[in-house]
């Protein structure tokens, strides 16, 4: 029963790890619901025209920030994405970046940024395997533990029956 409990309290702690600390239901109902309203958000700004681009920055980074839950702990990434696509908008709109000189350093932003996100997801699952591997190398000591003590026990057992079989008659005889 408690090796049951504490692989309950392992795998929550798990995935608390793999997620970043983000909350949703077993499916993952509820992120799959904020990514869709985010895709929804994004694909109006899609469909307007602005006058500027800090004006379009502003709509993508509103269809980013409806999903931001949805990053849990990772939610800094999508701060850092959302803050770096106005300042280039910014600079669109003052004339120092091309659109295509935007869109590049851009692209060069959600890379680093998505680089960053899988470094620590695979940092997550690295510890949720020490941690795996920590349960399994403490029940395995258990195993063990329990092992060596009906070991014990039988050979004291055996080490009685044997000091019975050689003993003399008269020292196995009742003294009463």
């Amino acid at each position: 029963m408690l090796h049951r409990r504490s692989k309950l309290i392992v795998s929550a702690f798990a995935v608390s790890l793999i997620g970043g600390g983000c909350t949703t239901t077993a499916d993952g109902t509820q992120t799959r619901q904020l990514f869709a309203l985010a895709d929804q958000k994004q694909a109006v700004c899609d469909a307007q025209r602005f006058d500027t681009a800090r004006a379009r920055a502003t709509c993508a980074n509103s269809a980013d920030e409806a999903a931001i839950a949805a990053y849990g702990g990772d939610a800094d990434l999508i701060r850092a994405k959302t803050a770096a696509r106005m300042a280039i908008a910014e600079q669109v709109d003052r004339g120092r970046l091309t659109r295509t000189q935007a869109q590049a350093q851009f692209a060069q932003v959600t890379s680093r940024l998505t680089s960053e996100l899988h470094r620590r997801r695979a940092q997550r699952v690295g510890a949720v395997a020490q941690v795996m591997q920590a349960q399994a190398n403490s029940q395995a000591i258990d195993t063990i533990a329990a092992s060596s003590e009906r070991l014990a026990g039988a050979a004291e057992d055996q080490a009685a029956t044997f000091r019975t079989l050689t003993q003399p008659e008269r020292y196995r005889r009742a003294a009463f």
